[in-house]
């Protein structure tokens, strides 16, 4: 497939299904760095992130808004698994979408149809950009703002389930108040704004374990990433009642592994992908909260110190559709 150039001719261009011209003549290009992702959500509106897919051959477009967070090394670290997964003729929702990378991915991969889904309209908006900038299909993909689930299923009643749902939520803690007044203002906010997420970051992740497996074909998946800050044991037991047993760890941190997904055995569940990554500082505000969690829920330590460096889990977990 023909990708855009990095050069400033006039074939150097797409066009959306509302005809909008979107070029990358005259544009900022950034070459992505994960270890300098916390400074892309600083860039001009309508610059360009290029990300390297060095397993498909490509790269990846990503036009840039400050309403709508830039990659980051969990955004990059789900690629990853994504190009090892099999898209092929699959119906693939990106649910919790931001950039619409995850989406792209599958897209590229060959998915016959992407359904990308956020409560932020920005982010739907660029979502649909990206689509188009890296000159996929247009038909093949839908873009429907929602809040969790809430327009999705009525979707999928209509035209059928998925065969998988990737996912990489916000995780921020934040009132039900802030949630309240961010969804009722129609005003563009910040993309930290959008990564507010219920007492202790779970509001997304819980409703994607708990409603995700009613959204599959029977042999569906669903891979997303969770962190230890929001509560490996909560997410260990949502997995274990909604998807039935998977595997765990015998240390304290249950999620505290890492299992090849085809070697899982009866598991319906598992860690496919472990990652300690250095705990950005706007996540530093946050830290009495997550202690708090270990005090009155019984929770792991959400962040792990070494040399000096506050760090948290990430868990890359893949789970099946539990036979009825």
């Amino acid at each position: 497939m023909h990708r855009p150039e990095l050069t400033t001719s006039a074939a150097d261009s797409t066009a959306d299904s509302q005809g909008v011209r979107m070029s990358l003549e005259n544009r900022e290009i950034v070459v992505y760095d994960s270890s300098q992702s916390h400074h892309y959500q600083h860039l001009a509106p309508g610059s360009i992130l290029r990300l390297e897919l060095e397993q498909v051959g490509t790269s990846i477009f990503l036009e840039t808004n400050p309403c709508v967070w830039a990659p980051t090394a969990f955004t990059t670290e789900m690629c990853q698994l994504i190009l090892a997964d099999t898209c092929i003729g699959k119906r693939v929702l990106d649910f919790a979408a931001g950039s619409g990378i995850l989406g792209i991915v599958a897209g590229m991969q060959g998915a016959r149809q992407v359904i990308f889904t956020d409560l932020n309209p920005q982010a739907i908006v660029m979502a649909t950009r990206n689509w188009h900038l890296n000159q996929l299909p247009p038909g093949q993909a839908t873009f429907l703002e929602s809040n969790c689930f809430e327009a999705v299923s009525p979707y999928l009643q209509q035209t059928g389930k998925v065969d998988r749902i990737y996912s990489n939520p916000p995780t921020f803690p934040g009132t039900r108040e802030f949630f309240q007044k961010l969804v009722a203002d129609r005003e563009p906010h910040a993309a930290s704004d959008w990564n507010h997420n219920g007492r202790w970051g779970r509001f997304v992740t819980d409703a994607l374990i708990m409603q995700g497996g009613t959204l599959l074909n029977p042999g569906g998946e669903i891979l997303f990433v969770t962190t230890s800050r929001q509560g490996a044991r909560r997410t260990q037991q949502l997995m274990d009642h909604y998807w039935g047993p998977g595997m765990t760890s015998d240390r304290a941190d249950p999620l505290d592994y890492a299992h090849p997904w085809t070697e899982r055995g009866e598991a319906n569940w598992v860690v496919v992908h472990r990652l300690d990554l250095p705990l950005a500082d706007y996540y530093w505000e946050f830290l009495p909260l997550y202690e708090e969690m270990v005090t009155s829920l019984g929770e792991v330590e959400p962040v792990v110190e070494k040399g000096g460096i506050l760090y948290q889990k990430l868990y890359f977990i893949r789970a099946i559709k539990p036979p009825t």
